[in-house]
């Protein structure tokens, strides 16, 4: 998986809530005794290291799906919820969830070995017995499952890095990286050893620096864009066969590049570095060179005893829980997460399950602003997509 796929992911649906009453010996006329149904499975996203887990094996277009949550059962029982899926994802990828329209939002937590909940299973519907009024003792309906969320997720190779690692075959960028950062990059004596780039990071007091270590052949513009810094580490041992053509084009121009090799060859380099990358003394020149450069820092969490502005805090305004309006075409259109969780998970074509509904409307306030956009009676309101015919 070292190039971008996208990847389309289905929550689990809630279990439907059960129509049953109580039927045993010495009780003919039981209650309503219908439970609840089973929440559906999440899908989540845990990043990882790449070289403990078998996470290489994505293919575009995968289709992951939870399961959905068992139905409610006689006795209040509740239905069993959806088993969750995990996807691991490399720590050296980014994620984006993709819209219909194509728009893109940066599912931004990558923390090792943690999980992101990307798309939440539908909640189980009510039973019967949860609908029971006093002027209502045997309801005959029950609640629908929610539908779990559908998204689309496009997963990459991550391209920002403070510093960026280039050069020759065999050059020792990856003895470099290993020795900065501390990760665990494979080394070996045979050309083209790196096929994928390496990440890692370097922290030293308030200092905090990203790198990245890329292979030789095909590198992307990409990296180049948020870099900071470029390290081009020659080898000393042969004449190099690194492409310069990077550095003619405008962008990496204007990166300044540092060079580790022990003669100076035509780059356009600004400091130059004379000795091996498995060198201490050399790893530690390009340390000092980089914290010299690179300006880059932690948050200070420490209090610095500054005075701070007084905040005035604003009066807190509550949102409502719905919005009712026309759209341009002059129809009544509700949303907000009640109404339209309600209107998908109750049946209109049960009488008590549609009166629920409305009575629900009426003690939400929806009434009042029906009433003040001018709302007929059995008029078309469009709620979740849904075409319901109010009733005031």
């Amino acid at each position: 998986m070292n190039k971008k796929i996208n990847i389309f992911i289905k929550a689990g649906k809630g279990g439907n809530g059960k129509v049953s009453f109580k039927r045993e010996r010495k009780v003919p006329r039981g209650g309503p005794d219908g439970g609840t149904g089973g929440k559906g499975g999440d899908i989540l996203i845990k990043f990882v290291a790449k070289k403990n887990d078998n996470v290489l094996s994505l293919q575009n277009n995968d289709t992951f799906q939870a399961k959905n949550g068992n139905d409610g059962e006689p006795n209040n029982k509740n239905g069993h919820s959806g088993e969750d899926i995990i996807i691991s994802i490399p720590s050296n990828y980014n994620l984006w969830e993709v819209d219909k329209v194509g728009n893109k939002t940066k599912i931004l937590s990558k923390t090792k070995d943690t999980y992101i909940k990307i798309a939440k299973g539908g909640k189980g519907g009510w039973g019967n017995s949860s609908f029971v009024l006093p002027n209502r003792q045997a309801p005959r309906f029950s609640q629908l499952g929610q539908q779990g969320e559908i998204k689309n997720i496009e997963i990459e190779p991550a391209t920002d890095a403070d510093v960026l690692i280039i050069g020759d075959v065999n050059s020792g960028k990856t003895t470099l990286i290993n020795a900065i950062t501390g990760s665990n990059g494979l080394t070996a004596s045979y050309p083209y050893t790196t096929t994928s780039p390496n990440r890692g990071s370097y922290e030293k007091g308030k200092v905090f620096l990203t790198f990245i270590d890329l292979p030789n052949k095909n590198i992307d513009e990409n990296y180049f864009k948020n870099a900071k810094l470029v390290l081009l580490i020659l080898n000393e041992e042969k004449t190099s066969d690194f492409d310069y053509s990077f550095f003619t084009t405008p962008l990496n121009q204007k990166i300044p590049c540092i060079s580790v090799v022990n003669t100076i060859t035509n780059n356009n380099s600004s400091d130059f570095i004379q000795g091996k990358t498995s060198n201490p003394d050399v790893v530690f020149k390009i340390i000092s060179l980089l914290e010299a450069r690179i300006k880059k820092t932690k948050p200070d969490t420490q209090n610095n005893n500054k005075e701070e502005p007084l905040v005035v805090k604003k009066p807190h305004v509550q949102k409502k829980k719905y919005v009712l309006e026309r759209n341009p075409e002059g129809q009544a259109v509700l949303s907000g997460s009640t109404p339209e969780l309600l209107a998908e998970t109750f049946d209109f074509n049960n009488s008590e399950s549609r009166s629920e509904f409305f009575r629900r409307m009426k003690l939400l306030g929806v009434n009042r602003d029906v009433s003040r956009l001018n709302v007929r009676n059995h008029e078309i309101v469009y709620v979740a997509n849904k075409k319901i015919r109010w009733q005031l």
